[in-house]
């Protein structure tokens, strides 16, 4: 009878035709790469063993004598398995749940949902999705997150269901979690704050000088999944997700609605987020609002800002290009002015003004 360590169930156990496919391959010609044991337990290799066992095939086993095991199987895994972001998030919110002192000398640390999102380089907030799914959704739910049939977003919307609901949807497949995913997020939408009806996404060409001055953009406040896959974040909030009750971190790109009282409140929640240096770097992207309230406080905040020489043109989610009335301004927040100057102050970009700013300037 096979005995799994608590630290070998953070990957999931590969199942169906691939599993079999494993079986047979054992049968035929043994098994290759060594189980590693910890306290007697089976601590990597849970796959392997398994399916030696099914081809009653013994396997050769090897004792971790590391002092970081949870490391040792996040490494091994991540090295032989392809999981996406949602599979890995589901992997880092199982580590940061680990028993604490999860064997007989209680020396493992269970690491915190920060460094669980670290080892498994994905966004805190994803981290949170996987452990609502885990916490309130049905086994089956979370192993169709596992498997990479729906994405944990979509899960995470599925909780709000009765248990039984869950349990349905899953056995109907992956078209019928989607759509009813989709009916949960238009009904919760209403009334609810987010990024605005109308989405209005940054062009590439403008995404790639945010790049040369971050380096990497940590968290997107105010994105979507399409807007996403220009902006590249490591981590973002979006309509269902309200960065606006959350708090920021690291290397922030904001291109936030346009609409009021949504504009204000997110860029105050920017000059907020600086202040308490959680945000170590940020750029925003609004219209030149000089004569706001909002505009003035945030321009004041930030150590530079980039009035373009033309009118940057977004595009929507089906792909119409905009056409705004007025031209755009680059707010740039940290210590790297050198840099944003270089990349935003040339002559076909736009005009830059370097703090401390002279409000008669503005």
């Amino acid at each position: 009878m096979l005995e799994f360590h608590p630290i070998a169930n953070v990957f999931p156990l590969i199942e169906g035709e691939e599993f079999n496919q494993l079986v047979a391959d054992i049968a035929a010609n043994g098994v290759n790469e060594p189980i590693w044991l910890y306290e007697d337990k089976i601590l990597d290799g849970r796959n392997r063993a398994s399916a030696a066992e099914a081809a009653e095939v013994e396997c050769p086993t090897r004792l971790y004598e590391g002092e970081d095991p949870v490391g040792f199987v996040i490494s091994a895994n991540l090295r032989r398995r392809h999981l996406d972001t949602s599979q890995r998030a589901m992997c880092a919110a199982r580590i940061a749940d680990l028993p604490k002192g999860a064997n007989q000398h209680d020396q493992i640390r269970s690491p915190s949902r920060e460094q669980a999102s670290e080892m498994l380089n994905v966004g805190k907030s994803t981290v949170q999705l996987a452990r609502d799914v885990q916490q309130n959704g049905v086994p089956e739910l979370g192993a169709a997150v596992d498997r990479g049939e729906i994405a944990v977003s979509t899960a995470a919307e599925i909780t709000s269901l009765p248990p039984e609901e869950q349990s349905e949807l899953v056995a109907r497949g992956r078209d019928e979690i989607l759509a009813a995913a989709k009916r949960i997020r238009a009904e919760t939408q209403r009334g609810t704050t987010g990024t605005g009806e109308n989405e209005w996404y940054t062009p590439k060409i403008w995404i790639d000088r945010v790049r040369a001055v971050l380096g990497e953009i940590d968290l997107g406040p105010t994105s979507s999944e399409q807007a996403n896959k220009v902006v590249g974040a490591k981590d973002i909030f979006t309509k269902e997700t309200n960065g606006l009750d959350k708090e920021w971190w690291g290397r922030v790109y904001m291109n936030p609605p346009y609409s009021q009282p949504l504009i204000e409140q997110f860029m105050l929640k920017m000059v907020e987020e600086v202040a308490s240096g959680r945000v170590e770097e940020a750029i925003t992207l609004t219209h030149n609002y000089t004569d706001t309230k909002w505009f003035q406080i945030a321009a004041q905040a930030s150590s530079a800002i980039c009035f373009t020489r033309g009118r940057v043109k977004f595009y929507s989610p089906d792909g119409t290009v905009a056409a705004p009335t007025q031209g755009q301004a680059f707010m740039y927040f940290g210590t790297n002015v050198e840099k944003f100057v270089d990349i935003f102050g040339a002559p076909e970009v736009g005009f830059v003004r370097v703090a401390p700013f002279d409000p008669l300037g503005l």
